[in-house]
C-alpha cells in the first residue's frame, strides 16, 4: 500500500509538469499573447477543461494503459536509445573510431530490440485483455468468455 500511495504522489506531481507546456500554449493561442493581459476566470476555465478532457480519456477508453503502452514503448526507446547514438554518430563522424561507431549502433539496435519488446507486450496484452468479448449462452444467464482469436475461428468454422 505504501507503493500505490508513493505512485500517487508522483503522479500528482508529474501530471501538473506534463500539462505545462500544453496550457500555456493554449493559453496563449486561445486568450491573447501577452498571458498577463487575460482574465483569471478564462484562464480557469481552459485549465479545467484540460484536466476534464484527459479524465473523460482516461476514463473512456478501455485499456487506455495499453495505449499508452504503445506510444511509451515507442517513443521512449525512440528518444533515449535509438536517436541520440545515431545523431551523435552524424555529428561525429569524421572523428569516431570505429570501436565507438560500433557501440553506438549496439545501442541503437538494443533500442530497436526494446522498442519490438514493449510492441509486442501491448499487443499480447490488447489481445488476452481487451479484446474479450462476452457471449450470452442460452443454457445459462452468466456470460461466457471468448477471444477474438476464438470468435474468428468459429465465424470460419459456420461459413
Amino acid at each position: 500500500t505504501a507503493v500505490i500511495f508513493l505512485l500517487v504522489v508522483e503522479l500528482c506531481f508529474t501530471y501538473v509538469l506534463l500539462l505545462a507546456p500544453p496550457r500555456i500554449y493554449l493559453e496563449r493561442a486561445l486568450l491573447g499573447e501577452h498571458t498577463q493581459h487575460h482574465s483569471i476566470l478564462a484562464s480557469v476555465v481552459l485549465r479545467l477543461s484540460m484536466v476534464s478532457l484527459t479524465v473523460a480519456i482516461s476514463i473512456g477508453i478501455p485499456k487506455f494503459s495499453i495505449i499508452a503502452g504503445f506510444v511509451g514503448g515507442l517513443t521512449d526507446s525512440l528518444q533515449a536509445f535509438i536517436l541520440p547514438p545515431l545523431l551523435y554518430m552524424m555529428v561525429h563522424k569524421d572523428t569516431n573510431s570505429r570501436f565507438v561507431s560500433t557501440l553506438l549502433l549496439l545501442m541503437a539496435a538494443f533500442g530497436v530490440a526494446i522498442m519490438c519488446l514493449t510492441t509486442y507486450q501491448n499487443i499480447e496484452a490488447l489481445r488476452y485483455n481487451a479484446l474479450k468479448l462476452k457471449v450470452p449462452t442460452e443454457s445459462n444467464k452468466n456470460t461466457l468468455n471468448l477471444d477474438a482469436t476464438n470468435l474468428f475461428t468459429q465465424f470460419q468454422y459456420s461459413l
